[in-house]
């Protein structure tokens, strides 16, 4: 069974939020309420009734009792955790230990059978993990047993009520409620259904999941900020350590995160997870935090541990050529899905030039030619561009004569740490997106730099860090995600960086500037054309004038002219250099990225290995690097 409460307002000390308007009237009428709040007293966390005037109260002591109004006055506008009800006088209580998962909401099976024989008014706890009931019942006298969760109560003794009420059990009702199956229970120190309950729910701590493993693969992906995150966290650690400090040590430095942080919480809290709460009825333990990162699908490490027998799809050759051909948002060049980087040096016109490509997926209207399949929203990540990309989206609209408010365009101008969790953010606002039946197609990354949040580009672990999270991306929203880059120091050695991230994308980009020409090389294709090539010029939009009567003005691209292009472009020189270019394109064609020694093999199978072809061969080579016709990248030749 669920509560399906929303428990994520909190006090500061982490209680729930009193929800006043779901307190039923028959108790509201009642004048025996006080406040409390959380104190740490005898080494635990304890719930210290209060005045309204903040001084201790007796709850024996009928004169330190008030009105429901007076203890909601004092609540809203003093330093107290909650409201409390004291019982008695026919309000009958029945308090249920760490039988609710914070996380799931679910309740355990003593729970669900008490809600359903009880019928009274119910509510989860402050601590979000157990629940309280209030009822009139034939209990005569108070009983408890630890052990099992259970507390009875007749009175002299007070509730914190929270008002987050569970279905069905929004009221006292005056019928007698019959609880002397629960005192059986309470009575019977060891039942064989008891025993088997316990046995049936016991977890022991998992042996593969030391300290440094919860530091790595857990904590970075869950909310300190959330209460129930961050209590479960704490019992499961203090479970899985076994209450050793330095367990408790690393609970403190990962709360420090949140701005809820108050220094020794941790420790009171830590204090007050006992043995019998540890090894419960309902205990928390990493299996849970486990089963809820695995839940957000926030680590993919974590996901081979999950058991699936299901077997691997093995296809036949026949199988194989059945299956739906490669798709594309713009064909040829922009894959349906997958990512791709475009990168060139500052001032290049990266920017123009990848908004123009989104807006023309989004508008689903012709790129250069190549055909865009379908219309689907870009989100534009403009991290290093910020609001100036605002003035960019206007020129193009005033140029193309549209409305740019139809844009279906969704643009962030804030930097974001992908290697930092958030591309959860990222996944979440585009399933939100998707939800409102707007999803996004293509997500653009401007920049590589500014959305790595401070990573070494050139390290591998900071670089694989990033192209994993952009994967995820990828994944979880089924976008093609296009990242924007820039060269380094020595420009023909391609995007700066470590070798993985062009290792890692299905497209690459390359922009060059030649004077006032732009050209856009498809430098790497998995299924597309590589060496394919796009002219541009930038075309300067006036959008009027500033508060100083400054001119504004932006600029948009403009297809230039390939005729042009190709008179513009080196050329080979003799016959070994024509078949040097010849087997290097033969190569792209099937599907390669071509080394020198490839093109080489090549170049001897078209000459059919005629006298001194090798030493002819590699002269070819060295003229059409030497010529500029390609680029050599290492051992590989990129078409220029």
């Amino acid at each position: 069974m669920s509560t399906n409460q929303n428990l994520t307002n909190k006090t500061p000390r982490g209680a729930l939020k009193v929800l006043d308007f779901n307190i039923p009237d028959n108790l509201k009428l009642v004048d025996k309420w006080l406040l409390w709040r959380y104190e740490f007293k005898n080494n635990k966390t304890s719930k210290v009734p209060k005045l309204t005037n903040g001084f201790s109260a007796r709850i024996n002591d009928r004169s330190n009792l008030t009105t429901f109004e007076d203890a909601l006055k004092a609540y809203k506008n003093g330093d107290f955790d909650g409201l409390g009800f004291v019982l008695g006088d026919g309000f009958h209580g029945i308090d249920l230990d760490d039988c609710r998962d914070p996380i799931t909401s679910e309740l355990n099976e003593l729970a669900f059978d008490v809600l359903k024989k009880v019928d009274g008014y119910a509510e989860v706890s402050p601590s979000g993990t157990g629940i309280k009931i209030i009822a009139t019942t034939n209990l005569e006298t108070s009983k408890a047993n630890a052990s099992q969760g259970i507390e009875l109560y007749n009175g002299q003794r007070y509730f914190c009520i929270t008002g987050h009420v569970l279905p069905d059990h929004l009221d006292i009702s005056q019928d007698i409620q019959d609880v002397s199956w629960l005192l059986k229970r309470i009575n019977s120190s060891s039942t064989t259904t008891n025993n088997q309950d316990i046995f049936a729910s016991y977890k022991s701590p998992i042996p593969d999941w030391s300290l440094e493993r919860v530091k790595s693969d857990l904590l970075p992906f869950l909310d300190s900020d959330e209460y129930s995150d961050w209590i479960s966290v704490g019992f499961a650690m203090h479970h899985q350590g076994s209450g050793d400090d330095q367990w408790l040590n690393a609970w403190d430095e990962w709360s420090q995160s949140s701005e809820k942080y108050l220094p020794n919480e941790c420790l009171w809290k830590w204090n007050s997870f006992n043995n019998s709460k540890k090894h419960g009825i309902n205990p928390l333990t990493i299996a849970t935090l486990i089963s809820k990162t695995n839940f957000l699908n926030k680590e993919t490490n974590l996901k081979p541990k999950l058991i699936n027998h299901e077997p691997l799809k093995i296809y036949s050759v026949d199988e194989l050529s059945q299956l739906p051909s490669q798709s594309w948002l713009v064909k040829g060049v922009i894959p349906r899905t997958g990512l791709g980087v475009i990168y060139g040096e500052s001032g290049a016109g990266k920017t123009f030039i990848t908004l123009d490509l989104a807006l023309s997926i989004s508008r689903g209207i012709h790129w250069n030619n190549n055909k865009v399949n379908t219309s689907i929203g870009v989100l534009y990540v403009s991290a290093e561009g910020g609001s100036a990309i605002s003035k960019r989206l206007n020129a193009y609209s005033k140029f193309h004569k549209i409305d740019s408010s139809q844009l279906s365009l969704g643009v962030v101008t804030v930097g974001i740490n992908l290697r930092d969790g958030d591309c959860y953010k990222v996944i979440d606002a585009c399933k939100k997106r998707e939800e409102i039946g707007q999803p996004f197609g293509m997500i653009i990354l401007d920049t590589l730099n500014r959305t790595m949040g401070g990573g070494d580009e050139n390290a591998s672990k900071d670089m694989g860090e990033y192209i994993s999270a952009v994967g995820k991306i990828s994944d979880e929203t089924n976008s093609f995600v296009l990242i924007v880059h820039h060269t380094g120091k020595d420009t023909k050695r391609g995007a700066r960086g470590h070798s993985s991230l062009r290792a890692a994308v299905d497209t690459e980009l390359e922009l060059k500037s030649e004077d006032d020409q732009k050209i856009l090389t498809v430098t790497k294709s998995r299924d597309g054309e590589t060496g394919a090539e796009f002219f541009y010029r930038l075309k300067t939009i006036d959008l009027g004038y500033d508060l100083d009567l400054e001119p504004i003005t932006s600029c948009v691209v403009i297809p230039g002219n390939s005729i042009e292009l190709s008179s513009r472009k080196p050329k080979p020189n003799g016959k070994w250099q024509g078949i040097a270019l010849q087997a290097l394109r033969a190569l792209i064609n099937d599907g390669y990225q071509p080394t020198a020694t490839q093109v080489l093999i090549k170049m001897g199978e078209i000459a059919n290995h005629t006298d001194r072809w090798r030493d002819m061969a590699k002269r070819g080579i060295e003229g059409i690097i030497k010529t500029g016709v390609v680029i050599a990248r290492g051992d590989q030749l990129l078409m220029t």
